[in-house]
């Protein structure tokens, strides 16, 4: 896997988990 591809993964990752964290937030309110 090159850098870049890494890279990607973990932003991907990031917007996942915020995406997710922003739905519950939501959901409780």
């Amino acid at each position: 896997m090159c850098h870049a591809q890494l890279v990607n993964l973990v932003i991907v990752l990031c917007f996942s988990y915020l995406w997710l964290h922003a739905c519950m937030s939501a959901s409780v309110i």
